[in-house]
């Protein structure tokens, strides 16, 4: 049977070891899980242009079906990845920003697992959180990749994922709940904070190659 690490390289997806490095901590959180019935959702679909070396659309959605095989994939994004859909596997076109649009993606089911390798700016990432946390099964997990964005290096400019200075960063967003247990956003509602503060079992923050991802669980 082949690793989390094995797959994820079969399909050169960027959560492999060798990019981002997120296999190792999903294998934490997930094997125990690998052959539960789960729904399992990711936000955000490539399609690289370079096909030498990502020649695989959807190649995260390919890594979850085959390592979830008793699972049912939901991949979202704002572009028609539809070619994708097949056997255990739902595609929605919807933008991740737009609550009305999460809402008609989520009304069929319960999530066991949420991950957001969506745009990466601040407002996606924390209204798709605020907002999406609802639909998660008690116990589920909430997983927030590529959190640099929040503070962008060089090539990447200062506010490259803001739509101003003002903006809540969403990595210290999570760190001061960390500390806190209180969620500040701009994005969010009153609502959505309190959800969140009344339904947050724990929030993990990990260090990947070069970025740090977050796995929420929900009580």
């Amino acid at each position: 049977m082949k690793t989390l690490e094995q797959i994820a390289n079969h399909y050169a997806t960027d959560k492999r070891e060798s990019d981002h490095n997120y296999t190792v901590h999903y294998q934490d959180y997930f094997e125990s899980l690998r052959f539960e019935k789960l729904n399992v959702v990711e936000i955000g679909i490539l399609n690289h242009p370079n096909k030498a070396s990502r020649p695989f659309e959807g190649a995260s959605i390919l890594l979850w079906k085959e390592y979830f095989e008793n699972s049912t994939i939901h991949g979202i994004d704002i572009n028609d990845h539809s070619g994708l859909t097949q056997d255990r596997v739902n595609i929605y076109i919807a933008d991740q920003g737009n609550r009305n649009q999460l809402d008609d993606v989520f009304k069929n089911f319960e999530a066991d697992i949420i991950i957001d390798d969506g745009s990466h700016y601040m407002h996606h990432q924390q209204i798709s959180f605020g907002h999406l946390f609802k639909y998660l099964k008690s116990g589920g997990l909430y997983i927030i990749e590529d959190l640099h964005t929040s503070h962008p290096k060089p090539p990447f400019p200062p506010l490259g994922f803001q739509l101003s200075e003002n903006d809540t960063r969403t990595l210290d967003m999570l760190q001061e709940y960390c500390e806190s247990k209180k969620i500040e956003s701009i994005f969010m509602n009153d609502s959505e904070i309190k959800y969140l503060e009344d339904n947050i079992d724990f929030c993990d923050i990990r260090m990947g190659r070069e970025s740090e991802i977050a796995f929420i669980r929900k009580k």
